[in-house]
């Protein structure tokens, strides 16, 4: 009984060491930016800026995360803020977020508090991830939303399309790249589990109607209507095939 007294206080204290770090990580990116240690605005946060300025003015730029500037509008008219001020505070807050997260997903996936933050900790020492995780750009986020479809359904029990496989839908509006990295993922593993066996023909004929429902939801959405008229216009000449070009362009 002890033993597991200690083992549950100590991954108790890992949970709150993880939500600390998540609240450092927040706090460090917000300081930095006000003490001038980094740029108040990114290189990307100010491209995304610019984009949503020519939205405003009624244009259709390329975006290939719309959901994800409809979200940095939806916080810059609510909280009444300038959009170079909504973005670096979207940043600051999703940064922490992200490692938060991480934690949590690495917790479930290992089975160990501990381990989990352990691990969380040391992608905090690395600027590979540090450093875009410090910028308010779809890409972060989406990937997190990645790593959760991709580590449940690589699970066996997880072979067949569940109520987490829904995440594609708002993935697919956050970034469409990492969209289309992950449900080509999750294409490789369900081809695979079908050629050895694994998958059932239910299962399979579920997968086949979901990529097939939202490759017809993305070709056709309004939303993204600009971005393919862009690669179309400015980039189909590009000596290599249009799925290199398209994934090259997004």
């Amino acid at each position: 009984m002890n033993e597991v007294t200690k083992n549950c206080a100590e991954d108790t204290f890992a949970v709150e060491k993880a939500m600390a770090l998540s609240f450092a990580v927040m706090f460090l990116n917000f300081a930095l930016r006000e003490l001038q240690f980094l740029p108040a605005v990114m290189s990307d946060e100010a491209a995304w800026i610019a984009l949503l300025e020519q939205r405003d003015r009624g244009l259709a730029p390329s975006i290939s995360g719309p959901l994800f500037a409809w979200f940095v509008a939806a916080i810059s008219d609510a909280g009444g803020l300038r959009l170079s001020s909504a973005v670096p505070a979207i940043a600051a807050v999703s940064s922490g977020l992200t490692m938060i997260t991480i934690f949590l997903v690495y917790q479930r996936l290992l089975g160990s508090d501990s381990l989990a933050l352990t691990s969380v900790m040391m992608l905090a020492t690395t600027s590979y991830f540090m450093g875009p995780n410090f910028e308010a750009r779809p890409q972060q986020i989406a990937t997190v939303m990645l790593m959760i479809i991709c580590l449940h359904h690589f699970k066996k029990k997880h072979a067949a399309p569940t109520a987490m496989t829904l995440l594609l839908v708002p993935l697919m509006y956050w970034h469409i790249l990492t969209f289309a990295v992950c449900t080509s993922a999750l294409s490789i593993i369900t081809s695979y589990r079908w050629w050895d066996g694994q998958l059932s023909y239910r299962a399979a004929i579920q997968w086949v109607a979901i990529f097939c429902l939202l490759t017809f939801a993305l070709v056709f959405s309004p939303d993204y209507e600009a971005v393919f008229l862009d690669v179309y216009a400015n980039h189909w000449e590009i000596a290599i095939s249009p799925p290199a070009t398209l994934f090259l362009i997004f």
